[in-house]
């Protein structure tokens, strides 16, 4: 009887730190990552697309991707732009980044409908450790510019309910769910199918282990309708993306195609220079013990006796091991990553599995050691409360970006008069002083050269305009001597200098132009 009682309040004790962590996470941690954090990745263009998604009402097939590309799905910012037109809500980088970051951090809470609480409790912990504390994992995870807090809940949620769908008996609900979880994920990036695909397996090795009869076990489950829910979800998404590309074809002419390619002559090339930079943004700890977990869930699973939470942890471990390793391969084997300089956020997925690989491992070797089932609770709350300690003690306090501030002021500058303007200029620039202005009030348009243009359908504005705003972000439209050219021709239309350099923060200068009619 004392026995049960002591062991329910170490449930009760590891629950109620959980939650605690989670809870102090998301109030003390969000107001630190809004978009002029120098926690984060600078606001740039990239990230400042969304927000002007989230505004913009439906364009059609043009807006189920990422606007000029198709590097990441809009699903998030369709939601965002419906409750705009339900409530009248208006966007902001901060209220995005907000939103944004609240459900990042939801999603380490789906590790606990995986069913397996002490180790759900150990992997939503050091989940939210790795989101707010790696700085690798933060800069890029919370960024605007990067699918990947849209994505990660969604792969947690649909192991949970893959979960269900392999078990003898499932129901219709749990179907739905996976599929409608899958589906979003890939939709959000195509990647995703992969990590559901490795996801299904490690379910598949668990349900082997902890069954006595394996072979019976694999009949039993019903892995047929995890593969054809994600099979699914990929058929979904080629469909979306052949409808884009057919849009984007039909509005400007060009197919806003992501090329994915394989790297063939530079694979030794392309492992040396990402391992490096694995290396140099790795918790090592962690990372050393995430490699051994395949080894200790094959050694527990031949052992007689070992604890079943346990036995959950290292299969759990394994499966993250696996899917943090064949992510990075893919970095290794595509080419675009070696054109973008091997930049670091492309092992941000890589480096949170990482981390919660190591945890789970380290779960597992204190359940392993303990040999009474009471001082097993004890340790995993013990371990909750080291993570939730070490995210109290360790939470950076973030500074403003001063840049991003002058930027602002610019963007605020620029339309005091109030009607919304064109502003014409390169990449760079006039995207982020649109996202920065009231909604509305810039209509960005990059110059012809560009011709990846993100809104082509601005350009349908400048037969009413009388003036537009120019942005020489770099060298557009300036003399050799640096000065603002005295005319140009874009789009059928001849603009004549009616205000040089009217407004200038740093590198950005902002002209009024004339447009001839």
């Amino acid at each position: 009887m004392r026995l049960a009682l002591g062991q329910r309040r170490l449930q009760q004790l590891g629950g109620a730190l959980w939650l605690s962590a989670w809870t102090a996470a998301v109030v003390c941690a969000v107001p630190q990552l809004g978009p002029a954090s120098t926690l984060l990745s600078e606001f740039n263009s990239d990230a400042a697309i969304p927000v002007l998604m989230a505004r913009d009402p439906w364009r059609g097939p043009f807006s189920l991707y990422y606007w000029g590309q198709d590097r990441f799905g809009a699903w998030p910012y369709l939601a965002m732009g419906a409750w705009t037109k339900l409530t009248g809500w208006s966007w902001t980088p901060e209220r995005l980044s907000a939103v944004q970051a609240v459900f990042a951090l939801a999603g380490a809470l789906a590790f606990a409908l995986l069913r397996s609480r002490r180790a759900a409790w150990i992997a939503s912990t050091a989940c939210i450790a790795s989101m707010l504390l790696h700085p690798a994992v933060r800069a890029h995870l919370f960024s605007s510019s990067q699918p990947y807090a849209w994505q990660w809940p969604l792969l947690i949620l649909a192991w949970a309910f893959i979960r269900c769908v392999l078990a003898p008996g499932s129901r219709a609900m749990a179907l739905g769910a996976a599929l409608s979880c899958s589906a979003l994920a890939v939709w959000m990036s195509p990647l995703s199918a992969l990590y559901l695909l490795l996801i299904t397996g490690g379910e598949l090795l668990r349900r082997m282990v902890l069954s006595g009869n394996r072979l019976r076990a694999l009949r039993r489950a019903r892995w047929g309708r995890a593969l054809a829910l994600i099979a699914s979800a990929v058929l979904l998404e080629l469909a979306l993306r052949w409808i884009h590309h057919r849009s984007t074809l039909a509005e400007s002419g060009v197919v806003y195609r992501t090329l994915i390619r394989g790297d063939r002559g530079h694979l030794v090339e392309n492992a040396r220079a990402l391992f490096a930079v694995w290396v140099d943004g790795a918790w090592w700890p962690l990372a050393a013990l995430a490699l051994l977990a395949p080894l200790g869930w094959l050694l527990a699973a031949r052992r007689r006796r070992s604890p079943a939470a346990a036995l959950e942890s290292w299969g759990l471990a394994s499966t993250a091991l696996a899917t943090a390793l064949v992510g990075f391969l893919l970095c290794v084997v595509l080419s675009h990553v070696r054109l973008n300089g091997y930049a670091e956020r492309y092992l941000c997925t890589t480096h949170l599995l990482f981390d919660i690989s190591g945890a789970l491992t380290l779960h597992a070797l204190a359940l392993q050691a303990v040999p009474s089932r009471r001082w097993r609770w004890a340790a995993t709350a013990s371990l909750v409360a080291v993570f939730a300690g070490w995210i109290a003690a360790r939470l950076p306090s973030a500074e403003r970006n001063p840049r991003y501030d002058r930027m602002r002021a610019l963007a605020q500058a620029v339309t005091a008069r109030g009607s919304p303007r064109i502003v014409l200029g390169d990449y760079w620039s006039i995207y982020v002083l649109a996202a920065q202005a009231s909604p509305g009030t810039l209509l960005p348009l990059s110059a012809e050269v560009e011709r990846d243009t993100r809104t082509p359908f601005h350009r349908h504005a400048i037969p009413q305009a009388r003036e537009v705003l120019v942005s020489h972000g770099q060298t557009q439209f300036l003399s050799t001597d640096g000065a603002p050219v005295q005319q140009f021709e874009q789009y059928g239309r001849r603009f004549h200098l009616e205000m040089a350099r009217a407004w200038q923060v740093e590198e950005v200068t902002v002209s009024v132009y004339r447009v001839e009619p």
